[in-house]
């Protein structure tokens, strides 16, 4: 299962295809808090299943960033190239 479904282009698409971890895992706050019982057992077994894939998701993204992404991050200071500034100035100044 992938963690996002990014191929979806149109509605009929998002309709075709299978959703990802992500759209799984949003439903679920809904569905517990629609629910006047406890969780039955085969949703508590979704949920574990899901659990684990994010679980290993997460794993994988922090992995990532600290092998792969951490070896971009240094060869680019490297070369000096400046880091993009993603904080939002205040209006009115050039401060951030």
């Amino acid at each position: 299962m992938r963690a996002h479904q990014s191929e979806a282009g149109t509605s009929t698409d998002r309709l075709k295809l299978a959703v990802g971890l992500d759209g799984k895992l949003s439903d679920l706050p809904f569905a517990i808090a629609g629910a006047d019982a406890p969780p039955t057992p085969q949703a508590q077994l979704v949920y574990e299943k899901h659990r684990a894939l994010a679980d290993e998701t997460f794993a994988r993204i922090d992995e990532l960033a600290a092998g792969e992404v951490a070896k971009l991050g240094e060869r680019i200071h490297a070369a000096g190239v400046p880091l993009v500034d993603t904080r939002v100035p205040k209006v009115g100044t050039s401060e951030r």
